[in-house]
């Protein structure tokens, strides 16, 4: 369902500095099933989608959309109007609006929060039958994300006081993902620590000590600690069955609850909603947790469907490398070019790195694809990037720690190193300082240049700066200004809703042989 134009025939008398997305296969798949999404999820449970995972589904669908209102600029040099469509903010799965918060919160970080010195990241994920309770549980998710970073913080603590210096501190940044490269849900911690504590010595002055080599063991030794009090915390709050196997469900859940349980259970598992895909999971039991956890590779340990990774590192001086990696942990679940439409109403998932099996790729019905994405859209309220230790916004060591601001000058970019990241000179004569304390806003053409190296403050044509004229968000004004530059004004709608059966064969695995096969546990 293409956006129709004002003039047809007709070129436009305007650049659009970003592509309308209807042209995309994910956009396509969005659209053509989310009627069909809604309305199988009321035929199911007989109550709707909650309303904060329908805004997400409808918001992609005006992202970057001329017809929901742009930013309307001019060039000083040859006055030729450019219109830049406004995003739709979308926390869940809109490669547009997660890329742009992932090179926001990673300019940030680099430049203001972490402080010179060496970091680690350490990555946790949990057992498949956890996985669901835990992706909308208000408490289970904090108090999981609890155990991880003390756990860790006791580990430093405790291995530099045998070293002679019992006082020290360190700190994270922590982010949370929700999904595997199949998209499938799989809520997991990713947190950058910096790799030591600071002490203070005896005139205030705070040191950095680096942690000693890691080992297997030590790694070993945190995930055993982390899941013995995780299993202990669930069987304290009455969440486990007596022989510690499974979660108890909840009677006492309301309707929104029950079809978020149903929406997550199947984009981890790929029954019911998101698939004939059937992959059953349990908790471990108490005494298989107490087992010592088996090495599956340098630093990186698992037992009882539990794992831990703490292999990646960086070096105190390595600016470049500490802003991949914070990019990497706030990376988008999905690029946009990984999805290739198929015919008979499927879809191809790519994977960004081939599987231990050799698959390469994933095929499944397009609904059950929207599903999955569905299911990657946090609840409200919940943040998805946390800090503890020094870095935490209400420790009296962050001041001490985090960077200070740098220093403008007219030859040089307001905070960002040159010769590590490069920015386009068309945007230099235009910089501003990121306004603000600690964490500062960085207008969208520092950003798009400084991440992707591009520039929204220079004229494609002729090189001129551009100017902004005005912020278009009335209807009428939206109406009037596309049809006097000839561009499309229609907001694409979705496609109606089909009836049952919603869902089309089975999830298929790709592998270089070119078998194709049922994807099974």
């Amino acid at each position: 369902m293409a956006a129709s134009t004002a003039t047809a025939g007709a070129s436009p008398a305007a650049a659009v500095l970003d592509l309308q997305p209807w042209h995309s296969a994910l956009y396509q798949v969005v659209r053509d099933n989310v009627a069909t999404l809604y309305r199988a999820s009321e035929d199911g449970f007989g109550t709707p989608l909650p309303q904060f995972v329908r805004a997400e589904l409808d918001g992609y669908l005006g992202c970057q959309v001329l017809g929901r209102g742009f930013a309307h600029m001019v060039c000083k040099d040859c006055d030729k109007p450019h219109l830049l469509a406004f995003c739709c903010g979308g926390r869940g799965f809109c490669p547009c609006c997660t890329g742009r918060r992932m090179a926001q919160s990673s300019s940030n970080l680099t430049e203001f929060v972490l402080p010179d010195a060496p970091l680690r990241q350490w990555v946790l994920t949990v057992p498949h039958a956890l996985r669901p309770r835990i992706a909308y549980d208000r408490r289970l998710l904090p108090r999981l994300y609890a155990i991880f970073h003390d756990s860790i913080q006791r580990f430093y603590r405790s291995r530099l006081a045998d070293l002679g210096h019992p006082d020290g501190r360190t700190g994270s940044v922590t982010a949370i993902q929700r999904a595997s490269s199949d998209l499938r849900l799989n809520p997991h911690l990713h947190g950058v620590w910096l790799d030591g504590v600071y002490v203070e010595r005896g005139q205030g002055e705070l040191c950095f000590l680096p942690l000693p080599p890691l080992s297997d063991l030590e790694v070993q030794e945190v995930l055993q600690t982390i899941v013995a009090r995780m299993l202990g915390y669930l069987q304290r709050q009455g969440l486990l069955t007596d022989d510690s196997t499974a979660l108890i469900d909840l009677e006492d859940s309301d309707d929104e609850q029950q079809v978020l349980g149903a929406l997550a259970t199947a984009a981890a598992t790929g029954t019911s909603l998101a698939g004939p895909e059937s992959r059953p999971g349990r908790l471990p039991r108490r005494k298989d947790a107490a087992e010592q956890p088996r090495t599956l590779s340098p630093l990186c340990a698992a037992t009882a469907g539990f794992s831990l990774h703490a292999r990646t590192t960086v070096v105190h001086d390595d600016k470049p490398g500490r802003e991949r990696l914070i990019k990497y942990i706030l990376r988008p679940p999905l690029a946009a070019e990984r999805i290739e439409r198929l015919d008979g109403g499927r879809v191809r998932l790519r994977l960004k790195h081939t599987f231990s099996d050799g698959t390469w790729a994933v095929e499944m019905d397009e609904l059950s694809l929207v599903a999955r994405l569905a299911a990657l859209v946090p609840p409200p309220w919940q943040n998805q990037v946390r800090y503890s230790g020094v870095l935490a916004p209400a420790s009296h060591w962050r001041a001490r720690v985090v960077p200070k601001p740098p220093q403008s000058s007219p030859d040089e970019q307001p905070g960002c190193d040159h010769d590590a990241l490069p920015m386009d000179p068309s945007d230099a004569a235009a910089a501003e300082q990121p306004k603000g304390k600690g964490c500062r806003y960085w207008p969208w053409r520092l950003l798009k240049s400084r991440t992707f190296g591009q520039s929204t403050a220079a004229c494609p044509d002729c090189g001129g700066e551009l100017t902004l004229r005005a912020l278009v968000r009335d209807a009428d004004s939206i109406q009037r200004i596309l049809t006097h530059l000839g561009l499309p004004t229609e907001v694409p709608k979705p496609a109606p809703a089909r009836g049952p059966p919603y869902y089309r064969g089975p999830v298929r695995r790709l592998r270089p042989r070119g078998a194709q096969q049922d994807l099974l546990p």
